[in-house]
């Protein structure tokens, strides 16, 4: 009897150490398949950031090369890579592979701001004869290329004639331009074009222009970041009076001493009146740069008193006037009021008051009573001009001469127009 209660307690004993042994091994089992997920996961992770370490390296280049078609020292780790596909629209996929991990971003390039040799949210007055000898020849079609003079957001006035004198003849729109052979197509190329005629393409009603959002890329809520950003010369106008607005005292000379002094890129804080005695001055300081200069006046008027028109020669006599007219602000003028409204006041003690307001004008005056910007007598440009100044105008009298530069707008929207990943694309919480 004793025997057989041993040998049940050796039995039981027996089950229990196997039952044992049994549940360790699940045990051991399960804890060995969390060491393993946990080194998967390790694995994993690594191979995620080392494929986003590859779409970091290619935005670092294009916030320096712009973006590029066959990305370059991304590739270091072995088995990484990095390609680009252009998605039209200036958006791009980009793809950052490595073994297992695979992401998917998008860029959207620096191209907002759209085809226009000036482009304005403000109405827009010409009072003489308008000349584009140079549009933004815009995007090459079957026809020839869509040119755009001229951008803007309600009201356009054209004066006498407004001319666009192509893209195959004169100054080119930039450095190493090919037109392949054809001009601005025919539904792109107003010539001649009088008052009570219809204009062609090339001047775009665009009720959705924002130059100074298209230009910097923040909305104009947002300026003082541009403003402060630290790309810009600042320069800031004083009150005169009481109840009046800030204006730079002797605008042109300032300007054209900065230029000189190499401060390209200045923001003015007020308004600013350029009087022909400094015109030629500050005309030459910005052709003898290299690249062209940036000029923003913010929050107040801004008038342009051009050079003084030649006197007409006796007949037969050569006066060499076609060296005054190849004369041109090389840059781009942009005017930016964003909480600032003009008044008729606000324009006396400036020159251009007397233009402006005496009773003879010939200027409209549902154009005149919220006048923001004037420019008078002859006026060369050779880059652009942007006008973001809603429910304002903007007043050309007497002749304009516009050359687009490319080459000037690049280099003045560089700084600021930098290609951004798309929100939403990707984990951007």
């Amino acid at each position: 009897m004793n025997r057989q209660h041993g040998a049940i307690s050796l039995m039981v004993t027996s089950l229990l150490l196997v039952a044992s042994l049994a549940l360790s091994v699940a045990s051991y089992r399960n804890i060995f398949f969390q060491i393993k997920r946990a080194q998967n996961e390790v694995i994993s992770r690594q191979e995620h950031w080392l494929a986003e370490g590859g779409l970091e390296c290619l935005y670092s280049q294009v916030q320096t090369s712009g973006i590029p078609t066959t990305p370059g020292n991304c590739n270091l780790e072995p088995g990484l890579t990095v390609s680009v596909t252009d998605e039209g629209g200036d958006k791009y996929r980009v793809e950052s592979d490595y073994r297992h991990a695979k992401i998917t971003k998008f860029l959207q390039g620096a191209g907002s701001l759209g085809a226009g040799a000036m482009q304005a949210s403000s109405d827009l007055y010409f009072h003489g004869g308008v000349s584009f000898s140079t549009p933004d020849p815009g995007e090459l079609g079957e026809q020839g290329w869509e040119c755009v003079a001229v951008r803007y957001k309600k009201r356009f006035h054209p004066g006498e004639t407004v001319n666009n004198q192509g893209v195959i003849h004169g100054l080119l729109p930039s450095k190493g331009f090919n037109n392949r052979g054809k001009d601005c197509a025919s539904d792109h190329f107003s010539q001649n074009v009088g008052m009570g005629k219809q204009r062609k393409k090339d001047f775009v009603l665009d009720p959705n222009v924002t130059p100074f959002k298209d230009f910097f890329g923040v909305s104009p809520e947002q300026h003082d970041r541009i403003r402060d950003g630290g790309t810009f010369k600042r320069v800031n106008g004083t009150v005169a009076a009481a109840g009046k607005p800030k204006v730079l005292e002797n605008c042109g000379k300032r300007l054209e001493e900065l230029i000189r002094l190499g401060k390209h890129r200045i923001w003015i804080e007020g308004g600013c009146e350029i009087k022909s005695t400094v015109y030629e001055a500050l005309v030459e300081a910005t052709e003898a740069t290299e690249d062209g200069v940036l000029i923003v006046v913010h929050d107040g008027v801004l008038s342009i008193m051009g050079a003084p028109e030649p006197e007409k020669p006796e007949k037969g006599e050569n006066t060499g006037t076609e060296q005054k007219i190849s004369a041109r602000f090389k840059g781009v003028l942009f005017h930016f009021n964003h909480d600032y409204t003009p008044t008729k006041a606000d324009w006396k003690g400036l020159n251009a008051y007397n233009e402006l307001y005496f009773s003879n004008s010939v200027i409209e005056n549902s154009y005149r009573q919220n006048a923001a910007y004037y420019q008078h007598g002859s006026f060369s440009v050779s880059g652009a001009q942007y006008f973001d100044t809603p429910n304002q105008s903007s007043i050309f009298n007497m002749a304009l001469n516009f050359s687009f530069n490319g080459d000037v707008v690049d280099e003045a929207i560089s700084a600021y127009a930098k290609p951004k990943w798309v929100a939403g694309s990707w984990h951007d919480f």
